[in-house]
């Protein structure tokens, strides 16, 4: 006679409960949740600073223009300032230059004194 397999017939595996499963499957799903979390908060944040870092370079460029166009007026300001003679302005041509030289203690040593 031929058995019969009851399709519907469950797994004594499936069947019994262990005390800390339930305990296990809390834990685990919290990891999952932290992780996934974690996961998001890198994302966003990398994309965060991608943003950050192009705005740091568009922002770089616009003051380098703006220095580029600085110096430009300085070079113009220079050259406007060199065309006036100097008699304008009342300054004159030093006639007589007196240096003062002062010795210092190095200079004063000689080295025989400096044996002992």
């Amino acid at each position: 006679m031929k058995k019969v397999i009851d399709i519907h017939k469950k797994s004594s595996i499936f069947t019994v409960s262990y005390p800390a499963e339930l305990l296990l499957l809390k834990f685990f799903g919290a990891i999952a949740c932290i992780l996934a979390c974690t996961y998001v908060y890198l994302v966003s944040m990398t994309a965060l600073n991608v943003i950050a870092s192009r705005e740091a370079a568009t922002r770089a460029a616009s003051l380098e223009s703006t220095v580029g166009t600085m110096q430009q007026q300085y070079f113009s300001l220079v050259q406007e300032a060199a065309m006036i003679p100097p008699e304008s302005l009342g300054l004159t041509p030093v006639g007589h230059t007196s240096y003062v030289y002062k010795p210092t203690t190095v200079g004063l040593l000689s080295p025989a004194d400096n044996a002992n």
